[in-house]
C-alpha cells in the first residue's frame, strides 16, 4: 500500500479586502500604485483590484516592469507566488537611481504561502506528488510549478478519475496538495482511492 501524505489544513485567503484597502491607502498619499500579478485578463483578484482602485497597474514578471514616473509604490496580488514577487521587487531595487520614492508592500496571504512551503516539502520527501485542483485555478497552477520543478513525478488531477496507476507503479510513497478552492471531499476521495493502489 502507498505511503500517502497530505498537506496540513492551512484554511482560505481572505486577503482581498486588505489589499483593495492597501491600494486605495497609497492612492490616497499620491503614490502611483502597481500590484504584481497575473495580467488583468487572466485572474479575477486582479480583475476585481482594477475594477475598484482607480488607475492600479500591473507588473506580471519582472521582464515587464516598467514606468514612467520617479515615485512608485507596489503591492501584490495575496495569491501571488513568493518567488514571482520577489523577483520583481529585486528588478525594482536594481533600478533604483532612476526612481524617487519606492514603497514595496507584501501583500500575499499567509495562506498562499503556507501552501507554497507545503508543495515544496511534499514535493521533497515523496516519490511522487499530486497537487489537486483546476487547470483554469492560478493558485493550483504555481503550486503545480512549484512541485515540478522539484519532483518531475508530480501530476495535476482534478478528482479521483485522473489518477492513473502507473504513476505509482514504483512509488513507495506519495504528496498531496490541494489549490486554495479545492475541496476537501476531492481531496479525501483522492486519498480513499490511492489507498486502493498497490506499490
Amino acid at each position: 500500500m502507498l505511503k500517502v501524505q497530505v498537506a496540513k489544513d492551512i484554511g482560505f485567503c481572505f486577503g482581498v479586502d486588505k489589499a483593495i484597502q492597501i491600494a486605495k491607502d497609497l492612492l490616497a498619499r499620491g503614490e502611483n500604485v502597481y500590484v504584481t500579478g497575473e495580467l488583468i485578463d487572466k485572474h479575477d483578484e486582479v480583475v476585481f483590484l482594477k475594477s475598484v482602485v482607480k488607475d492600479l497597474k500591473v507588473f506580471d514578471s519582472k521582464e515587464n516592469v516598467k514606468y514612467d514616473t520617479k515615485k512608485i509604490a507596489v503591492f501584490s496580488q495575496t495569491t501571488m507566488d513568493t518567488d514571482g514577487f520577489r523577483e520583481i521587487s529585486k528588478a525594482i531595487v536594481e533600478d533604483i537611481g532612476n526612481l524617487s520614492t519606492v514603497m514595496i508592500k507584501n501583500s500575499i496571504c499567509n495562506v498562499t504561502y503556507q501552501r507554497e512551503r507545503e508543495v515544496k516539502r511534499l514535493a521533497s520527501e515523496n516519490d511522487v506528488c499530486l497537487v489537486i485542483g483546476s487547470d483554469k485555478s492560478s493558485n493550483t497552477k504555481k503550486l503545480f510549478n512549484i512541485s515540478k520543478s522539484i519532483n518531475y513525478k508530480t501530476y495535476l488531477v482534478l478528482s479521483m478519475v485522473d489518477l492513473k496507476p502507473e504513476w505509482f507503479d514504483s512509488a513507495r510513497s506519495v504528496g498531496i496538495c490541494s489549490g486554495t478552492s479545492t475541496s476537501m471531499r476531492i481531496v479525501n476521495e483522492i486519498v480513499e482511492r490511492l489507498r486502493m493502489f498497490k506499490n
